[in-house]
């Protein structure tokens, strides 16, 4: 059990630092179409944006870290 407690701490740690990485560049992103498009964007346009971007690094983020778990769980380091 507490081996899957640390699992999802750490997921809960990279997600953490998924959103400090993801806010500022959803508002580049923004900025840049909001610069192409001149305005044309509504705001809904940019809340969807943000939920996408965060929904799919977070999964990302769970994927990587999963795999990473199973793979030090398959091949402990041999002495």
């Amino acid at each position: 059990m507490l081996k899957y407690h640390l699992f999802w701490r750490e997921v809960l740690d990279q997600v953490e630092l998924l959103w400090v990485v993801t806010i500022p560049v959803t508002f580049v992103l923004k900025g840049v179409m909001d610069w192409a498009t001149q305005g044309q964007y509504f705001w809904w346009h940019y809340i969807q944006l943000f939920a996408d971007v965060t929904l799919g690094s977070a999964v990302c983020f769970t994927l990587t870290t999963a795999l990473s778990h199973w793979y030090r769980h398959a091949h402990p380091k041999q002495k």
